[in-house]
């Protein structure tokens, strides 16, 4: 059993061959059927029979503000008047979709707007279909209109699904830079807490641009700061809460140590912004390089680095919340990645990749 729907779109006689094929045959003869239709022209035009609301942020249960569209309904004869209705009563009792003008009389050539409220109280999709009927045919529907919509809680959302703190030396600032992201919020100014922080691991949250979210800011900027003098390995919750006290969570990593091997990444990274200090009876330290230090450096033992260029790296890591990986670590990670395939998997060999 099959419902096949046409849907004109000029005023013409149509014969047309339905495309019906055997999956992995193909056309067959005798599946085919011809189809012969006609486009008359409508007495009637209904601009968008399908209202789509989007989301409607459920924003307050004690006054609730409807969100509304409208449709207009033209009346395409030029010496007849057509009465219509809209058979609206399973709206009425759900009050979810709310048409607030149900039947009318449109004079020849004239046309008429009819508004259409959507008001959820709670979350979810909803889709709904309403029968227009013109004159006093209320046997056959002329057409039918489609109400969607989708009803949502104000939230906040995160640019990432978790925060991944650089691994850095001991006393070296580790830093990542993300984002809260505004779902619905008109004017929040937000707070949070580190729970479960028994140990005082050194992390702060620094807020640049503030910490208000509203209708014209819906993108708020965070620094994730750390810095510890002792080897740690953490991962924490950090809770952001609205004015409902409702919890948004999100989880924050970080690692600080004084071993080489685990500061392999921070070395690559950060080619010669650091220096390796040895005293007497002391633990080796890594400890980054300010710009007077870059000035100081330029000797015999120079590390072969500008104060500029460092200027400018650092200046980067700032803005990203992390050292970029220099672009010559980037080509060797590609060259082995074309050597492994070339060898292991491919067949025609590639130069590049990506």
């Amino acid at each position: 059993h099959m419902v096949a729907r046409f849907a004109p779109t000029r005023v013409t006689n149509y014969l047309f061959e339905l495309p019906l094929t055997l999956q992995g045959y193909g056309k067959i003869e005798t599946l085919t059927r011809n189809v012969a239709c006609q486009g008359i022209k409508p007495e009637c035009l209904i601009e968008d029979t399908i209202v789509d609301f989007k989301k409607k942020i459920i924003s307050s249960y004690d006054k609730p503000t409807a969100m509304i569209q409208e449709i207009t309904i033209a009346n395409l004869n030029h010496n007849k008047s057509l009465r219509w209705r809209i058979d609206a009563k399973k709206l009425n009792d759900e009050r979810i979709f709310l048409i607030m003008k149900t039947e009318g009389l449109i004079e020849p050539n004239m046309h008429e707007t009819v508004k259409i409220g959507f008001n959820p109280v709670q979350p979810g999709d909803y889709e709904r279909k309403v029968l227009f009927y013109l004159d006093k045919d209320l046997k056959n529907a002329y057409s039918e209109i489609t109400l969607k919509g989708k009803g949502a809680f104000p939230r906040l959302t995160f640019d990432r699904r978790e925060i991944i703190l650089p691994v850095v030396p001991l006393e070296v600032e580790s830093k990542c830079v993300f984002r809260i992201i505004n779902d619905g919020y008109e004017n929040l100014s937000l707070s949070y807490s580190i729970p479960n922080n028994v140990t005082n691991i050194p992390i702060s949250l620094e807020f640049p641009e503030g910490m208000n979210l509203g209708v014209t800011k819906g993108k708020l900027k965070v620094e994730a700061i750390f810095r510890s003098a002792k080897p740690i390995s953490f991962t924490l919750e950090i809770h952001f809460r609205d004015d409902r006290n409702l919890i948004y969570p999100i989880k924050i990593s970080g690692t600080a140590d004084n071993c080489l091997f685990t500061n392999y990444p921070y070395i690559q990274r950060n080619f010669n912004e650091y220096r390796i200090i040895a005293e007497d009876y002391q633990p080796i330290r890594i400890d980054d390089l300010t710009d007077d230090d870059l000035d100081s450096h330029r000797g015999p033992t120079s590390i072969g680095f500008s104060a500029k260029t460092g200027s400018s790296s650092k200046l980067a890591k700032g803005m990203l919340g992390y050292s970029p990986i220099q672009p010559h670590m980037i080509e060797k990670a590609c060259q082995g990645i074309v050597d492994w395939m070339n060898y292991n998997c491919l067949v025609s060999y590639i130069n590049r990749y990506p």
